[in-house]
């Protein structure tokens, strides 16, 4: 991870396409399928992953129709780690709402990363989205690092002993219960549009308002949610800025919070 010139934090590789990313590995697909049925998805349809710029697996933020457009933040899960950027929710639920989109999902991050971003947002861009859809990862998640090129997201997949210590104590004192109040107002108060908070059923939800999906289904990596999946996110967020939060892309989207 690093911080760019505007600010926002991205993966290190910008501009390239890359045939692995994250967990999503060419090892673990040679051990995943020799496990697989021989009609197993993966064995016949590749893909690859695309970086702007600013790292994220997202069209250049110069493209985006500022007009019309909703905004993504998380980590892997909306990053889309395991499927085709076609197959992820983000993709799928603009393509249902008839806009544009921008997806900051950032594999490996936590509620650090997802705040800063969308705080630079916001801080640069005039022209809000027409809704917000915040993923919250892990709350253990922290990054770490001393300098803004070479910054690195912990979390326990690293099984390291003292961050398995500083999630201990964090947990005791109550640290990551002040974090996500105080990243709660934070959200509240700074995004004025239609915002939704989702999560996955396998992780801590972030609170009693979050919108829980179960994954039915695994992608490439056997790890992330696979394609049924995301089109099941897309649909129940869908459904939840129509049908719950009233949005229309016919009215200003500062009308409605």
């Amino acid at each position: 991870m690093k911080i760019y010139d505007n600010g926002f934090i991205g993966h290190n590789e910008s501009s390239v396409t890359l045939k692995w990313a994250g967990s999503d590995t060419l090892e673990n697909f040679v051990k995943n399928k020799k496990n697989m049925p021989y009609n197993w998805y993966y064995n016949t349809n590749s893909f690859t992953y695309e970086r702007n710029s600013l790292g994220h697996r997202s069209k250049e933020i110069k493209d985006l129709d500022f007009d019309n457009y909703i905004l993504f933040v998380g980590c892997s899960h909306t990053e889309g780690i395991g499927v085709r950027k076609e197959d992820t929710f983000p993709e799928i639920l603009s393509g249902k709402l008839k806009c544009d989109y921008y997806n900051m999902g950032l594999g490996g991050t936590g509620m650090d990363v997802t705040m800063h971003n969308l705080i630079i947002w916001f801080s640069v861009f005039s022209k809000k989205p027409k809704a917000v859809v915040i993923q919250w990862p892990d709350f253990t998640r922290v990054l770490t690092g001393t300098s803004h090129t070479a910054l690195r997201p912990l979390g326990f997949w690293h099984h390291e002993e003292d961050y398995n210590k500083f999630v201990d104590l964090g947990i005791t004192i109550e640290y990551f219960e002040a974090k996500k109040i105080m990243a709660n107002h934070i959200v509240k108060n700074m995004i004025t549009v239609p915002k939704v908070y989702f999560g996955i059923k396998s992780l801590v939800q972030f609170d009693d308002s979050t919108l829980i999906e179960k994954s039915t289904d695994k992608g490439r990596d056997l790890q992330h949610p696979g394609i049924k999946s995301h089109e099941r996110f897309a649909e129940s967020i869908h459904d939840y800025l129509i049908n719950t939060l009233c949005l229309s892309f016919c009215q200003n989207p500062e009308e409605k919070s």
